[in-house]
């Protein structure tokens, strides 16, 4: 039977809070991306869920109940992501500020 490499055993557990942290905050910068695809997307069927949010804002109408339901599925994923992730990015915030 063949040891178990430390990778597995060392430097993966050490490296689960910064892991977490890293994907939280890309997860959002790429969620939260609006300028790419509204200038290369033509099709709206295949525009992201944040460009669709953008179609409700109108500059001389707002309408409270088309944009804010909008604003929630924006938001929601991303909530849940962070709740799933919440302990990994406190702890990796706070590994990297004590020396």
């Amino acid at each position: 039977m063949r040891p178990v490499p430390y990778v597995f055993v060392i430097v993966f557990p050490l490296m689960r809070p910064i892991t977490g942290t890293l994907l939280t905050f890309v997860s959002l910068q790429v969620w939260n991306n609006l300028v790419v695809p509204l200038v290369f997307l033509q099709d709206p069927g295949k525009s992201t869920v944040m460009a669709n949010a953008y179609s409700f804002a109108d500059p001389h109408t707002l309408q409270p109940t088309q944009l804010f339901p909008a604003a929630l599925l924006g938001a929601l994923p991303l909530f849940l992501l962070f709740l799933i992730f919440q302990r990994q990015v406190v702890q990796g915030m706070t590994q990297g500020a004590v020396k």
